[in-house]
């Protein structure tokens, strides 16, 4: 019997030895005593840990675990294990290294003959991947929560039945139901009589089912005292490993602007190709090499060819191209719109006048990709323009022979009247000789003014002192002014200022204007002369304080046989006017009736020139 008893004990023995073995390659096996001390660790937690025995053994079973375990966790272990139940949770422990180190602990308590716990056994797993990848996947799900909720798109999720299951917080909103229950809800019951929401976010979804993917349409959703929204929604089905419904994805983009924006394209492309292709004038579209992108029906009628025979090509003709190739090469470099005009052959031959406009067409960069041109028959308004030159000719021609006419008549029929007293009287002839030659010096000086203005001189421009001109008839005029006390004031700012001229045209345009100048002036009055540099500019003033010019007679200063002077003709400051601006000049005249006259002449004063005054 006692061998039978001793085999049973071995076998028992055996038993618990293979249990032993087996529980420690599986599991982390502790045993604390009463006082919370480790009396016993096994090998498995020597090898996770990386602690050997000797090192924990009589330690607090606290410095085991990592951080608190939390008050109502450490509540319920000490209640359970005091009462002599078993107790299992998780436990976040650590490592020697200080890693964490999660494990899944069964804590068995064993008691005294009184009732009373005399040591606690723990077995517990080594969880820390399966808490990482608690702790990883917690964090992919707060992204995407984080993700969802800051996207401006309506989202939200909805189980088989259409039952809402998340939503961020655009769509609540949206849908105006922030701080509402709508979980586990359909749209029915979350919006009620607003049944214009299911449109967006739809009540049935067998379509999608059935269908089986994902399912893009435009829906309108109006928001309470709101204008009405577009949405480009996409529902997705989602399923279960087994094929079975499991959840919907229900995505809504508000394209409201995008659809405006989409419209008034529309429109402004509508209104495009209504100007561009009803224009009366022909409109064309380049790229910068010169080839033609398109054109308009005007283009047709304008030139005869087709827009299916120039379009992708090179302009019809070879003087075509080469002026628009100048032109688009021209808009290139500047960037600005340029207008021309020009002669184009059509194909039936025909020649005709064309105002081109041509406008640089820029991408969204600034970059400027293709020229269009605006192009207008003005052939009528040449021809019109032509006969009016023609006809101003004419009547400029009238008005100049009937000036003269007027001019001559007065001298010829003194000439003829005293020539008849002559007849009658020879012996009278000394006595009007005078007179007669007066006269007919006036009728000379209007012949040689006319052909001063008639006939181009051959002039040679030579380097003077301007001032030296002024200075020599000023004093040639000076006698005049004397006899009714007229003082000549020269205010002379350089002592020399030499310009490219003709000498004794220049000296004629001073004498003219000094000679008005005294005769408008009053007695015992004062006539100024200066001259200065200004910039590259001579400036010459010639004022006077006498009579003044109306304004209405100072327009027509300039005009042939048109004077203010009861003996003058008009012809005087005509000439003046050519030369000076024959010598790139400009006469400019202010005048006030009682206060007297300006005139101003401003001539260029070449750097040359400037340069070759400095060095002398």
């Amino acid at each position: 019997m006692f061998r039978r008893v001793e085999a049973e004990l071995t076998h028992a023995l055996q038993v618990l030895t293979d249990i032993q073995v087996a529980l420690s390659e599986a599991c982390i096996v502790t045993i604390i005593d009463q006082d919370g001390r480790l009396t016993y660790v096994n090998d498995k937690y020597c090898r996770i840990t990386g602690f050997v025995s000797e090192e924990v053994l009589g330690q607090p079973y606290q410095t085991l675990i990592d951080g608190d375990l939390g008050p109502d966790i450490e509540r319920e272990m000490c209640t359970a294990l005091s009462n002599g139940r078993v107790w299992s949770g998780e436990i976040q422990s650590r490592s020697k290294n200080g890693a964490p180190l999660w494990v899944q602990s069964t804590v068995v308590p064993f008691m005294d003959d009184q009732g009373k716990p005399h040591q606690f056994i723990s077995v517990s797993t080594d969880i820390t991947d399966r808490k990482r990848a608690e702790e990883a996947q917690r964090e992919r799900e707060q992204q995407l929560y984080t993700l969802i909720n800051a996207m401006p798109d309506v989202v939200l999720f909805k189980d088989d039945k259409g039952r809402w299951l998340e939503a961020n917080e655009t769509a609540l909103r949206l849908f105006e139901i922030e701080g509402k229950s709508w979980y586990g809800k359909t749209m029915t019951e979350i919006m009620g009589s607003r049944s214009e929401a299911t449109t967006l976010v739809h009540e049935d979804d067998t379509f999608v089912w059935e269908r089986g993917t994902a399912v893009r349409e435009e829906a309108s959703y109006m928001p309470v005292d709101a204008v009405p929204r577009t949405f480009d929604t996409i529902t997705i089905p989602i399923y279960r490993a087994n094929g079975g419904r499991h959840r919907l994805l229900v995505i809504g983009r508000d394209i409201t602007e995008r659809k405006r924006h989409e419209q008034e394209v529309k429109t402004l492309k509508e209104e495009f190709e209504s100007i561009f292709n009803y224009s009366a004038d022909a409109i064309c579209l380049f790229d910068l090499n010169g080839m033609l992108l398109r054109t308009n029906q005007a283009f047709e009628t304008m030139y005869g060819w087709s827009g299916s025979e120039c379009v992708g090509c090179l302009l019809p003709l070879a003087e075509w191209r080469q002026e628009v190739s100048e032109w688009l090469q021209a808009v290139s470099v500047t960037g600005c719109q340029i207008s021309r005009e020009t002669v184009r052959r059509c194909k039936d031959g025909e020649s005709i006048y064309v105002s081109v406009t041509l406008s640089p067409l820029r991408n969204a960069d600034g970059d400027i990709v293709a020229v269009s041109t605006i192009e207008r028959d003005i052939t009528e308004r040449v021809r019109t323009s032509e006969l009016l030159l023609q006809s101003e000719k004419l009547s400029v021609a009238g008005q100049l022979a009937a000036g003269i006419a007027h001019e001559l008549r007065n001298p010829m029929t003194v000439l003829r009247g005293f020539t008849q007293i002559i007849q009658s009287n020879p012996e009278k002839t000394c006595q009007y000789t005078d007179v007669m030659l007066h006269e007919f010096d006036r009728v000379n000086s209007i012949v040689e003014e006319l052909l001063t203005l008639a006939k181009p001189q051959a002039v040679k421009y030579e380097n003077k002192d301007i001032v030296k001109m002024l200075e020599h008839v000023a004093l040639l005029l000076e006698t005049q002014a004397v006899l009714r006390n007229i003082r000549v004031v020269r205010r002379f700012c350089t002592k020399e200022l030499v310009i490219p001229c003709v000498e004794h045209q220049m000296k004629q345009v001073f004498m003219n204007i000094l000679k008005n100048a005294i005769e408008a002036s009053h007695d015992n009055g004062e006539i100024e002369i200066s001259v200065e540099q200004v910039g590259d500019c001579a400036e010459l003033r010639f004022v006077d304080h006498g009579c003044g010019i109306p304004s209405d007679q100072l327009r027509r200063i300039g005009e042939p046989f048109h004077t203010t002077k009861p003996n003058g003709t008009g012809l005087g400051l005509l000439v003046t006017h050519r030369i000076i601006s024959e010598h790139k000049g400009t006469v400019l005249i202010n005048s006030q009736v009682n206060f007297g006259t300006e005139v101003r002449i401003l001539m260029p004063v070449p750097r040359v020139v400037e340069k070759q005054a400095q060095s002398s």
